[in-house]
């Protein structure tokens, strides 16, 4: 019996030093954990959202101010008879580059040339009268009224030769410059009137370009710059500004603007809609893509960048101007690292991990 209990007494002993030695063991690892080293706390630390960044300089660029407008020729006249009578020749068909001075229609002559005859022999005995009156003046066989009466025969008869001259000048009806007769209103054997239409001529060298600047840009914008044209189908020329408006559309507030450019060869026609880009000065800025533009709370235009201390940052920015390879803006220091990818996803001053966009791709 003795022994016996020697035994159960071992095995009780034995028991509780083990279980002693477990929660000895337990504390050990327990404290091991919330020390320096780094346990479960260090496990358990919520880790670093990652943001895709592209790290971009400033570039110097010209800025642009652009305006919608179109071709227009530089002069339109309706070509209108002087004289009434019906139309005997015609020398251009509608759409005829014409030259200045040139033919383009006749009138018929209704005795005209005759009654240019008569005036001119008028004239003639006028003048014979004058000369022999102003002899007799001279001799005293003449008076001083009957001199002045002949003079005046004179003049009156010269004058009649002129308006008979200017009749039958009328009968040929000219190109007023060099263009195209656009449109042709009269036909051989019609009859006009006076002041009666019976073309239309333009001239498109130069060409004129119209487009209204908004109230924000017209002071940006000088006499004399010269602006680049483009044309549907990226045809491009260059254009010299030579009118802005003094006031503004009351409907829209621009300023009407009109700029001439060169078109010798007759390649632009009016009535195109133009695109028309004014620089306004030379100023820094960085090309990023319209998907890295984001809108803050106050509903500012701007970009979020990860700063020095590897924070999200808003800043504001100006679109200074857009083209096929994306958005130049302005506002943002020389040099920044802008977020590219998820700027929606990651809040202002959160603490981000950097990862750039050749680190991203390797």
């Amino acid at each position: 019996m003795r022994k016996s209990y020697y035994i159960a007494f071992a095995v009780v002993l034995l028991a509780t030093l083990w279980v002693l030695s477990g929660q000895f063991s337990s504390g050990d690892r327990g404290s091991a954990g919330t020390g320096p080293a780094g346990g479960p706390a260090a496990e358990t630390t919520k880790p670093l959202t990652q943001a895709r960044v592209a790290q971009l300089v400033a570039q110097p660029i010209t800025r642009l101010v652009t305006v919608q407008g179109e071709t227009q020729p530089s002069r339109v006249v309706e070509i209108k008879a002087e004289v009434r009578g019906a139309i005997i020749a015609m020398s251009k068909p509608r759409g005829a580059r014409i030259s200045e001075g040139e033919p383009l229609f006749q009138i018929s002559d209704n005795g005209r040339t005759a009654q240019l005859e008569k005036a001119k022999a008028a004239v003639d005995l006028r003048q014979a009268e004058f000369e022999a009156a102003q002899s007799l003046s001279q001799t005293g066989f003449q008076s001083q009224i009957r001199l002045a009466e002949a003079r005046s025969n004179l003049l009156s008869a010269q004058a009649e030769l002129e308006m008979r001259q200017l009749d039958v000048d009328n009968l040929t009806i000219r190109a007023p410059f060099d263009g195209v007769l656009d449109d042709r209103m009269m036909e051989v054997g019609d009859f006009v009137e006076v002041g009666q239409s019976i073309a239309t001529a333009v001239q498109l060298d130069p060409i004129k370009v119209v487009g209204e600047v908004s109230e924000a840009n017209v002071r940006d914008i000088k006499l004399g710059m010269t602006a680049t044209v483009r044309l549907v189908g990226n045809q491009e020329f260059p254009a010299k500004l030579i009118f802005v408006a003094s006031t503004s559309n009351p409907q829209t507030r621009t300023f009407e603007i009109e700029l001439e450019a060169d078109n010798r060869n007759g390649a632009i026609a009016g009535g195109l809609t133009a695109t028309i880009q004014l620089p306004t000065g030379q100023r820094k800025g960085h090309l990023v893509s319209p998907s890295a533009l984001t809108l803050s709370d106050a509903g500012l235009i701007g970009v979020k960048v990860v700063d020095a201390d590897s924070r999200v940052r808003f800043m504001p920015v100006e679109i200074l101007q857009e083209g096929p390879d994306g958005t130049w803006i302005g506002g943002l220091p020389d040099t920044v690292d802008l977020i590219t990818v998820g700027q929606d996803f990651v809040a202002e001053n959160e603490l981000v991990e950097r990862v750039y966009a050749d680190q991203a791709g390797s």
